[in-house]
């Protein structure tokens, strides 16, 4: 018993680690004045040490992103989810893992048509015969 609670307190203590390694890549992160400064501090500064940790090639995208390819070539998506954790105090990079499921929202999933369709109906005759002259058909 005492072991898992001797295992408890160091994975607290981990976290608690983690997130305050987190604010700090993040508050240099936004201290850069232009996204493409704050692209180019995560290419060079935090980057690297994620691409040694999984033995990955940092590579720029067409956009000026960040990513890691492995030594065949192919993307290395494990270090690019590592990146989206150390950098998920900004947003420079889409959540990943068990943040994006929190940070998402659930939307019904309505036919677009359908949608518009109930929305014409609480219109009234005139302001719908008004957005059909408007429609390019």
């Amino acid at each position: 018993m005492k072991a898992i609670i001797t295992w408890y307190d160091r994975a607290d203590r981990l976290v608690k680690d983690a997130g305050e390694i987190q604010k700090d890549i993040a508050t240099r992160i936004l201290a850069c004045a232009t996204h493409e400064a704050q692209m180019n501090f995560v290419a060079n500064k935090v980057a690297p040490a994620i691409a040694q940790r999984y033995n990955a090639e940092v590579v720029r995208t067409k956009t000026g992103g960040v990513s890691f390819n492995k030594s065949d070539g192919t993307r290395d998506s494990t270090a690019l989810s590592a990146l989206r954790y150390w950098c998920a105090r900004t947003t420079l990079f889409a959540p990943s893992g068990s943040a994006a499921k929190r940070n998402k929202t659930e939307k019904p999933s309505v036919n677009k048509r359908v949608f518009l369709l109930n929305a014409l109906k609480l219109l009234s005759v005139a302001d719908r015969k008004w957005i059909i002259n408007q429609l390019d058909v």
